[in-house]
C-alpha cells in the first residue's frame, strides 16, 4: 500500500485512478480503487455520512415509520459495517416490524462481531420473543423484498423533493454540512423529527454526492463483471444518499433487469420519468 501511495492519495486521486481503469476495461481494479476512495471519503470527512445516515434513520424510527429507517441503516451498514449504532438500531427496527427472526440472526452476528459490546447485544437477544425459527443471517428481510427497497426509495425521492428549494448550494463547504448536522441534531433534541429529518436529508446532499458518485461508479464496474447483486446494492446505496443521482437510478434499472427482479427495473423507471417531470433532478 505505501509502495502504491495509498497514504498520500485523496478519494478523488483514487476516482480518478478507478475512472482510468473503468476506461481501459480493468473493471476488477476499478473496484478496488472506487473502494479505496470510499475507505479515504471516510477517513477524510470524520464519519459524517455514517453519523447521518443513523441519526435520520432514528429520526424515522421515532416516527414509526421503521421501513424507511430500516433502508437508512442498511445504507449506512453498507459503506461501513463496522458502524455499531446500525447494527443496534437495525435489530430495533425489525422487531418493532415484527420481523423477530432476522432480528435474531442480525443480533448474533453482531455478537460475534463485536465481542467488546457482548453485553450490549446479548441482553437485546434476550428481549427478543423466543418464537424464532432458525434463519441465516443474509436472509434478512431487506436483503429479500427488492420491491419494499424500490417503494422506500421512491419516499426518499419524494423527501428530497419537498425541499429541493431549501437545498444548499453545490459549493457549500464542510463548515456547511456541519452547521446542517447540528441542526439536524437540534431539532431531534427538540422532537422535531421531521425538520431534523429534512436537514440530515440536506447535509447528505451538500457533504456525500461524491460519495454517492463513487458507489455508482463501483455499480458500473460490478455491472461490467456481471455481479449484479452488488451493482444493485451500490446503486441502491448511491440514490439513498443522493436522489438526484441520475445515474445510480440507470445502473440499478440494468442491475434490476438483470438479476430479473420482477417489474422493478419497469417500477424505476417509471420513478425516474416522474422525478424529471417534477424536476427532483
Amino acid at each position: 500500500e505505501t509502495r502504491f501511495g495509498y497514504n498520500e492519495k485523496t478519494s478523488l486521486d483514487w476516482k480518478d485512478l478507478a475512472n482510468e481503469c473503468f476506461r481501459a476495461q480493468n473493471y476488477r481494479f476499478a473496484v478496488q480503487c472506487y473502494s479505496r476512495g470510499i475507505d479515504r471519503f471516510r477517513e477524510d470527512t470524520s464519519n459524517i455520512a455514517i453519523d447521518v445516515l443513523n441519526n435520520r434513520s432514528l429520526c424515522y424510527m421515532k416516527l414509526k415509520q421503521f421501513k424507511l429507517s430500516l433502508l437508512n441503516i442498511v445504507a449506512c451498514k453498507y459503506v461501513d459495517s463496522t458502524a455499531f449504532k446500525s447494527w443496534y438500531r437495525e435489530i430495533q427496527c425489525l422487531n418493532e416490524m415484527g420481523h423477530d427472526d432476522e432480528a435474531l440472526a442480525v443480533c448474533n452476528q453482531a455478537i460475534e462481531k463485536f465481542p467488546d459490546k457482548n453485553t450490549t447485544f446479548t441482553s437485546m437477544k434476550h428481549k427478543l420473543p423466543k418464537k424464532q425459527k432458525a434463519v441465516k443471517a443474509h436472509q434478512k428481510i431487506i436483503d429479500l423484498d427488492w420491491d419494499l427497497l424500490d417503494v422506500i426509495v421512491a419516499q426518499v425521492m419524494i423527501d428530497y423533493a419537498d425541499n429541493k428549494d431549501n437545498a444548499q448550494p453545490a459549493a457549500a463547504t464542510d463548515c456547511d454540512s456541519l452547521k446542517l448536522k447540528q441542526a439536524g441534531n437540534d431539532a431531534f433534541k427538540s422532537g422535531n423529527y421531521k425538520t431534523a429529518i429534512r436537514d440530515y436529508s440536506k447535509c447528505l446532499l451538500v457533504h456525500c454526492e461524491f460519495l454517492s458518485t463513487l458507489l455508482s461508479n463501483r455499480a458500473a464496474a460490478f455491472v461490467c463483471l456481471k455481479d449484479y447483486e452488488l451493482a444493485f446494492r451500490d446503486a441502491t446505496t448511491a440514490v439513498v444518499i443522493n436522489p438526484q443521482n441520475i445515474k445510480g437510478w440507470y445502473r440499478r434499472c440494468i442491475a434490476s433487469y438483470e438479476l430479473k427482479l420482477s417489474g422493478i427495473g419497469d417500477a424505476i423507471c417509471k420513478e425516474f420519468e416522474g422525478a424529471q417531470k417534477n424536476q427532483t433532478f
